[in-house]
């Protein structure tokens, strides 16, 4: 196992003609020689087990194939072989649902996504949690990939996955302000309700604070509070936590020199100022 960790060819071909087991799994893991060389994705080592006639094993742990490691690393060559060379089989799921054109989309990916779509791969499959391949996409940023899935392959911008939320939400919490700005002019839904009660912009306010980003990322997210508010997104609804989208952004500890959430939340009722009061001093 060792061996096939550190992409070893020589070392592999001396144990298995001395009889080493590639199937044996390491003690308290799911992993084989095999699923490891899944995760190297070394090109003469996935020949030599290929040529040995052993490529059955399709997974480790996570269910991961070794497809799914190709995408995952954008090996286009790799992604080739496979398919063309090993006929390994096309739309597996891992442990969380996501099947080979997730992933690509997931990493923004156009030729893979492309290349999957044409020998078989299916689009309309979603993971565990009911996200599709455009779901994925928008976390990308990749505007050319979004395109694609939209426009040419018809993707419904407004499908919702189990929780209610649509590919515009995605977009938004992940600072992708390109793809939410694309999004809407082909007719995303500036308002949807997820089952918390969240929108768009809630969402966006809210990652803010939940999630780790870099600099660019929160300033994608600025950016997309920004224009929601701009095109007339609802800053006065309030979600299950009786929370709202100012108070998600000034729980974030963001101090941003526009102040145009601020401004525009004035306008509310003194009830729910008096929520805004209580908020701060909590």
């Amino acid at each position: 196992m060792m061996a096939c960790e550190q992409a070893n060819l020589d070392l592999v071909k001396y144990l298995i003609i001395h009889g080493a087991n590639i199937n044996e799994k390491m003690k308290n893991e799911n992993e084989t020689a095999l699923s490891l060389t899944y995760q190297k994705i070394e090109e003469e080592l996935v020949n030599y087990f290929f040529n040995l006639k052993r490529w059955t094993i399709i997974s480790h742990r996570y269910g991961t194939s070794a497809l799914m490691y190709a995408c995952k690393r954008e090996n286009m060559n790799m992604v080739q072989y496979l398919i063309e060379k090993c006929k390994v089989k096309l739309n597996l799921q891992d442990q969380y649902g996501k099947n080979e054109i997730m992933i690509a989309c997931q990493k923004g990916n156009l030729p893979i996504v492309k290349y999957l779509i044409d020998h078989g791969g299916n689009l309309w499959m979603k993971d565990k949690n009911g996200v599709n391949s455009l779901m994925y996409a928008c976390k990308s940023g990749s505007l050319p990939l979004i395109h694609y899935l939209v426009m040419e392959k018809g993707s419904p911008i407004n499908e919702k996955n189990y929780q209610k939320e649509s590919s515009l939400e995605f977009a938004c919490s992940y600072g992708k302000n390109r793809i939410v700005e694309y999004l809407i002019e082909k007719g995303a839904n500036l308002n949807n309700i997820n089952k918390q009660g969240c929108t768009p912009l809630m969402k966006a306010c809210y990652s803010l604070r939940n999630r780790p980003m870099d600099w660019n990322e929160r300033d994608g997210v600025l950016s997309s509070i920004k224009y929601l508010i701009n095109l007339g997104a609802r800053i006065d609804i309030e979600d299950k936590n009786h929370m709202t989208a100012l108070l998600y952004f000034y729980r974030s500890r963001i101090y941003y020199n526009d102040t145009l959430l601020m401004r525009k939340y004035l306008k509310l009722t003194v009830k729910k100022l008096a929520i805004l009061q209580n908020s701060i001093n909590y």
